[in-house]
């Protein structure tokens, strides 16, 4: 019964034993271990953190700005020698509309695929793309309107093209300021970029009805003979 209990004593010392050696062999790796955990987990949570404050910019100034511009156009009127000019001011006020619901629709979208950007450069080739896509998706709207409203395919060009002109300084100084905004060193994440670039294009916006009623006081009567079935 003794030599029993020795050889029970043994095992559990050898058990001991060993398990020292092996804690003592593999500490330091153990430790790294929960280092690289513990980093991997506080990443985790700074990434929702961010992507959370990325989302929260839907409620951005930006939108506002968007249905202050909307009202400023809606309620814009031209007029000739003659008197009011029906046709310009509800061409122009159609042209706005499209053009603003474009950006509130694109600008959107980009926060929505912001928030899970890898990193800086895939966040600013979506800034990118939404002031594309957004310009194509409004002139495409623009045009099909007025055609289906009576203009002709090229003075429906005309008007385009004419209104793109006095809007090329502002939208380059835009893209300008969109590749200053993340070269610079004052942003440090990808929330703060997109919310510079968000205060960018509302300060575009702001121009929108000055560059817009410019472009169309320059037509100087072209259309007013011209029935415009809105």
């Amino acid at each position: 019964m003794e030599r029993l209990l020795n050889s029970h004593n043994i095992w559990e010392s050898a058990i001991v034993i060993i398990g020292a050696a092996l804690l003592a062999f593999f500490r330091k790796r153990l430790y790294w271990l929960l280092i690289n955990l513990k980093g991997r987990l506080s990443f985790k949570i700074e990434f929702e953190d961010e992507r959370s404050k990325i989302l929260g910019l839907k409620n951005h100034d930006i939108f506002r700005t968007i249905e202050r511009v909307r009202i400023i156009t809606s309620k814009h009127r031209f007029y000739h020698g003659d008197g009011f000019d029906v046709t310009k001011s509800a061409m122009f006020s159609d042209f706005m509309g499209f053009k603003l619901d474009a950006i509130s629709r694109h600008f959107s979208i980009l926060i929505s695929k912001a928030a899970y950007a890898e990193d800086m450069e895939e966040l600013k080739g979506l800034c990118f793309d939404a002031v594309t896509v957004a310009t194509k998706n409004y002139l495409n709207k623009t045009k099909i309107h007025f055609l289906e409203a009576g203009i002709s395919n090229k003075d429906a060009d005309y008007v385009i093209d004419l209104f793109e002109r006095w809007r090329l300084e502002t939208i380059t100084s835009v893209q300008n300021r969109i590749n200053s905004v993340f070269s610079s060193k004052y942003h440090s994440n990808k929330y703060e970029n997109l919310l510079a670039v968000l205060e960018l294009i509302s300060m575009a916006i702001d121009l929108i009805p000055k560059d817009g009623i410019g472009a169309f006081n320059s037509f100087n009567g072209k259309f007013k003979n011209i029935k415009y079935n809105k």
